[in-house]
């Protein structure tokens, strides 16, 4: 519905009031007077197609629905074999392009832009016959799904002659509608146009047969208010004239009658008769079989009439369009949106640069900002260190911290830093302005893990002190104190609205709170090991957590159920080995053996195990944007991952 209306307003198609559209006939008028042609370069733009965009693209609307159909049924991915459309103009496959590496390249960009010139030769969308066509497979959709009434505004505001079909079905929504309020006087207009479009369509004699009906529930809603004077004449003038459509010669003899009786229930006909609006109901559901049974009863389709179902199938095509050329390894894409195009990065297995500058072990990494084009790490040297993520160069060196670093966080901007230190201090580091720097001294032990909130200035920490703290960044003060783990925090991880934290712990829980309550609204602790990571997904559905049990789990926030568990891994010492959230619905993890892990989300399968480092390796983290994969070891090295061929990879 929201692509829909993004759709609409596209297509800037809007109601015109009675004022504006006459102001414009006159204009068109003086035209016409003035130039003597009566229009004659329109008629000529008409004819050529609407210019020489109309020339490349499609010359008149029959000749452009043919050729959007040809276009269209190039490859049916939704309805058959996906890979049927993978053959590209430039001679590269499917295979080619996973050899080509990372599937967004310049020229599939140009391909995707709807404003690209080898798109405009295929599909204009400024053509007002295809903005016609996509409004009616708008209206279409909303009709097919329940939405009537919106599709009948929809077409109220683009003018739209919808055809006669259409039409018909309006009309009945509307008699249903009025029938259901009892206003017969707008029922009996109504009918009228009803059945001048019924002789149009060349209806079987069912209109008849209804008006029959709408006067009989007219005669008997007299009787049920004892109208006897009312009832006799609507009896004599109405119902006497369509007597040969009634259901049985029985029927209009107990019509008759009921004008000696006091209640409808007497008569045989209508002993189940159980009162006004009841009996309303069930003749506007007659109305609504009426629709359904008159989709029938045209001879012959529209010309240029819509098949059913068209706009899913074109979506369908589409996506199965991306997918079939993206880089995909799983064999089972589930894209899970259609308002961004789907993406296959494939596993990041291919080794884009090494960071080298910190002497002792990297505990975290993390990117700055949403964009992915710096690092920030913090090690057991004591310092932080950005890094261009391009040249692989060290930045900045920040100093500050009189113990080991064991965490850092940025901000989705890339404004700040934090930083957590052994000693309990959490320093923010302002990107922009390299002199300032502010200290929090809030943890009575060590901060062994910090996220920042998206939406507000606030970050959580965690650490030896068992206690989990929501810090206001602008006020440098304590908002919330959260009391609930026996041991250590090792992890913390905000929603992405900022509503919700996660907590996980060594007393082997994870912890769900209320950000602004400060309560605990669920905890999970089913026959878990010590939790070194939990994070939650961009859709703040699932959580990921890591356990000192050789397992990742994923969860189902709403519920708290363990959804799928994936293995393989070495996670059972003292260290924090921190997963994520990888592309192409994978999840990722560090490893006490060195290597990085990556499994498919939905089956649980290991998907790639690749030997990265030479040591533990204690956290990744993966940015779309830059499409790269962090990681940072016991071995003083920080490392980035790009998508595609290459590395020491191993199935």
């Amino acid at each position: 519905i929201a692509m829909i209306m993004m759709m609409m307003m596209m297509t800037g198609e809007r109601k015109e009031s009675a004022t504006i559209r006459a102001e414009r006939e006159v204009k068109a008028e003086r035209v016409k007077d003035k130039t003597g042609e009566g229009g004659e370069s329109d008629e000529k733009e008409k004819k050529d197609g609407g210019g020489k965009d109309g020339d490349e693209g499609f010359k008149g609307k029959g000749k452009g629905s043919r050729r959007g159909s040809a276009l269209a049924n190039e490859g049916r991915p939704a309805c058959g074999n996906p890979a049927g459309i993978v053959q590209r103009k430039d001679g590269m496959d499917q295979k080619g392009a996973k050899r080509a590496g990372c599937l967004r390249t310049d020229s599939a960009k140009e391909q995707s832009s709807s404003s690209g010139p080898s798109s405009l030769r295929y599909f204009d969308a400024e053509n007002p016959a295809i903005k016609r066509e996509i409004l009616t497979m708008i209206t279409q959709y909303l009709e097919e799904t329940g939405y009537t009434s919106s599709a009948i505004v929809i077409q109220d505001e683009a003018n739209m002659d919808s055809g006669k079909r259409r039409d018909l079905v309006v009309l009945i929504k509307r008699i249903q509608l009025r029938i259901q309020s009892g206003d017969w006087i707008e029922v009996e207009k109504l009918y009228s146009e009803l059945e001048k479009l019924g002789s149009k369509l060349r209806l079987r004699s069912t209109l008849g047969r209804f008006r029959y009906e709408i006067y009989k529930q007219q005669f008997l809603e007299h009787i049920h208010r004892q109208e006897f004077s009312k009832a006799f004449l609507f009896l004599k003038k109405k119902l006497k004239p369509l007597q040969s459509l009634s259901l049985n010669v029985s029927e209009f003899h107990d019509l008759c009658y009921l004008l000696t009786c006091s209640q409808v229930n007497e008569a045989e006909s209508f002993r189940n008769w159980d009162g006004i609006n009841p009996s309303r109901e069930r003749l506007a559901e007659k109305f609504e079989n009426f629709i359904q049974v008159n989709q029938l009863v045209y001879h012959g389709k529209v010309s240029g009439e819509v098949p059913q179902g068209r706009l899913v199938q074109l979506l369908q095509q589409a996506v199965g369009y991306q997918v079939s050329c993206s880089n995909h390894v799983l064999g089972n894409a589930r894209p899970m949106t259609l308002v961004k195009d789907y993406v296959c990065f494939g596993p990041p297995t291919r080794a884009h640069r090494v960071y080298k500058g910190h002497t002792q072990d990297v505990k975290s990494v993390v990117f700055v900002g949403a964009d992915g084009k710096r690092l920030a790490s913090g090690s057991a040297d004591k310092l932080v260190r950005i890094w261009d993520t391009n040249s692989g160069l060290c930045e900045r060196v920040l100093r500050g911290h009189t113990s080991k670093i064991w965490c850092v966080t940025s901000d989705r901007k890339g404004s700040r830093v934090l930083s957590g230190g052994g000693n309990g201090d959490v320093i923010i580091w302002h990107m922009e302005n390299k002199e300032s720097t502010v200290t929090h001294r809030f943890n009575q032990r060590a901060v062994y893990c910090l996220d920042v909130n998206r939406f507000s200035p606030q970050y959580v920490s965690g650490g030896y002190d068992t206690v989990v703290r929501v810090v206001d960044l602008a006020g440098s003060k304590v908002v919330n104190v959260l009391k609930e783990h026996s041991a250590l925090v090792s992890s913390v991880s905000f929603n992405q609205t900022g509503s919700m934290i996660v907590s996980g712990s060594r007393d082997c829980s994870i912890k769900f709170w209320d950000t602004i309550s400060g309560k605990c609204t669920r905890t999970i602790d089913a026959n878990l090991g010590e939790i070194s990571s939990v994070v939650i997904d961009d859709d703040g559905m699932h959580v990921l957590s890591s356990s000192k049990d050789n397992c990742l789990r994923l969860w189902d926030v709403r519920k708290g159920r363990c959804l799928q568990k994936f293995t393989g891994f070495q996670n059972t010492w003292k260290h924090f080995i921190r997963c994520c959230f990888g592309p192409d619905q994978m999840v990722i993890s560090g490893s006490e053996d060195g290597c990085i892990y990556m499994w498919d989300r939905n089956s649980g399968k290991m998907i790639k195990k690749v030997s990265a480092h030479r040591d533990i390796i204690y956290s990744v983290t993966w940015n779309s944007s830059a499409a790269l994969l962090a990681s940072c070891s016991h071995d003083a090295i920080v490392k980035t991952w790009a998508c595609g061929m290459g590395g020491n990879d191993n199935e």
